[in-house]
Formats: structure tokens, sequence, C-alpha cells
């Protein structure tokens, strides 16, 4: 059973291992440990029993907007739903928080995050010429509009 909760310090050798696997130019340690004390960001992980992390997300909190940093799952247990659920969990926290949009960039490469994010409501709105290092690949803003009636929610 997949569980998802805060990271810890204690995690972060197992989210670099994740974020070295997933990524061309990867976020360093440090930058993780950064990130930890953030005001504005807020970092998950999703483990198994044995508190194994399998994957994680990184979002900012921006004014009416989440943006979704960084997600990742471990080499061997992609494509089992593990993203989907952190994915969820971004969107239930999107609307806890009375947000209007959550955001996120994706290489315009990566077809199987595309196809997530497109069956989640995703819409890709903005083409980001030569956004990615090292090769200046496209990148592919994406934004999903939540809490429609956002101030009549306020009663």
């Amino acid at each position: 059973m997949i569980r998802i909760r805060k990271m810890k310090m204690s995690d972060l050798d197992e989210v670099c291992e994740i974020e070295n696997e997933a990524f061309l130019m990867p976020w360093s340690r440090d930058y993780f440990e950064k990130i930890l004390s953030f005001k504005f960001a807020d970092a998950f992980v999703a483990v198994d029993e044995k508190e194994t992390v399998l994957g994680y997300l990184i979002i900012f909190d921006y004014d009416d907007t989440l943006e979704l940093a960084n997600i990742a799952v471990k080499q061997g247990f992609r494509r089992r739903g593990i993203g989907a659920t952190l994915l969820k969990k971004v969107l239930e926290i999107a609307k806890n928080r009375r947000k209007s949009f959550v955001t996120l960039e994706v290489r315009e490469s990566n077809r199987t995050a595309r196809k997530l994010y497109e069956k989640f409501g995703f819409k890709p709105i903005r083409r980001l010429k030569g956004y990615y290092q090292p090769n200046f690949e496209d990148g592919i803003l994406y934004m999903l509009e939540v809490n429609r009636n956002r101030e009549n929610q306020k009663t």
C-alpha cells in the first residue's frame, strides 16, 4: 500500500537517487534541503509499508496558483499508479487551499508524463522554446483550472 506523507531530511538520500535517475539536470541535495525550509514550498513522498521512498513531489505556492515544480517515481515502480497518486495529492492541496490554478512544465518529448497530465485535465497553454538544458529541448507549460467559483467559495 502506498502512502503520501511530508518529505523529511532523512528521505533525501532516496529522493536524490530518484532525482538522478529521472532527470538530465537533477536538482542537488543542497537544493532539496533548502526547499524543505522554504515557506512557499511543500514536499511530499510516496512510501511503501517499509517507508521506502518510491516517488516524490515538490510544489510551490504562489498567490492563487500552485506550481508542480518537480515530480518523479523510482525506476522499477513506474506505471503502477504512483505518479497518479502523487498528482491527486497536488490537486487535493490546490482545492483545499482554494487555488485557482495548478501549473507545471514538462519536456516536449516526455509523452508519458504529458499523457498523465492531460488525463487529469491539464491543458497545454504555451511552448517554452529551448527551456530544458543541456539540449535546449522545448518545454510545454500546462495549466489546470481548479476551484472555478473561488470567490463564491469564500462564504
